[in-house]
């Protein structure tokens, strides 16, 4: 079976259960779609963009890990039923553990907002 590298964002509910429980949950719905844990971090505790399941904040846990291509479908399934995973995103990773682990932003940076250049930073008459 060929295993491809991925990397995957959970937004996790720890009012509900420890980080620790919640992270260990994880591993085990990973390893039972027949993933491989190959690096692990929690990201950053932040306000949510937005409501989510009336909760307004969530943990951001980081994973890297390796797995057939087949099972991603059916472990998005399983990780819509539960409740103390928030939101969820899997994206294929070719470099797999050797990734950086990205800094999380500040808590006071807006999701989405867009970086302007100044003015003039365009010669004149180009992109006005």
């Amino acid at each position: 079976m060929f295993e491809k590298t991925y990397e995957a964002m959970f937004v996790l509910d720890t009012s509900t259960k420890p980080l620790e429980v919640l992270q260990e949950e994880v591993r085990q719905l990973l390893e039972r779609h027949g993933g491989k844990i190959l690096k692990a971090e929690k990201w950053t505790e932040r306000r949510l963009a937005y409501t989510i399941a009336r909760k307004k904040r969530g943990t951001y846990y980081l994973v890297f890990f390796s797995a057939p291509a087949s099972a991603i479908a059916p472990l998005n399934g399983e990780i819509r039923m539960r409740e103390a995973i928030l939101r969820a995103l899997i994206l294929e990773n070719p470099a797999g553990e050797k990734s950086r682990i990205p800094t999380p932003p500040e808590e006071g940076d807006r999701p989405g907002a867009i970086i302007r250049p100044e003015r003039d930073a365009f010669p004149a008459g180009i992109g006005h």
